[in-house]
């Protein structure tokens, strides 16, 4: 195996620390429902120009360099989609229709609704639109 090879099972990837090895996985089912939120994010932006909005996606988990060292990066149990709309930030968790929120998840959604910004678990595209318009539609954007 040559010096940019990964091991079977492993991926290289680019950080500002410079190359890590990082375990590929299986593309899970909120993989994609997380870019079919992305898609619909820009759709929905078009129908509501007038609507300012900015969406991030998040990502928290485990990086390994190639010397093996291990680097969290992330906040465990935060949204894999943060929006900010109309003066809050909504934290969006994708699941599959079978997908169950971990421990982490939920303490995340308790401390973040006491910040007064919204959550939402959402397992279709709809979901996600919908909690877009609502929010928009309650601080008086959307009439």
């Amino acid at each position: 195996m040559s010096d940019n090879e990964a091991p079977a099972g492993y991926r290289w990837a680019s950080t500002e620390a410079g190359p890590v090895l990082v375990k590929t996985k299986r593309k899970a089912p909120e993989a994609s429902l997380k870019k079919r939120c992305r898609a619909a994010y820009e759709q929905w932006k078009l129908q509501n120009p007038s609507i300012r909005c900015r969406l991030l996606i998040y990502s928290a988990g485990n990086l390994k360099s190639e010397k093996g060292q291990v680097y969290a990066i992330g906040t465990p149990g935060t949204g894999d989609i943060l929006v900010g709309i109309c003066g809050t930030c909504l934290m969006v968790e994708t699941k599959s229709l079978s997908g169950r929120a971990r421990d982490t998840q939920l303490a995340m959604k308790v401390d973040w609704e006491a910040t007064g910004n919204p959550y939402v678990m959402v397992r279709t595209v709809v979901e996600f639109t919908d909690a877009l318009t609502q929010i928009a539609a309650q601080r008086g954007k959307l009439f």
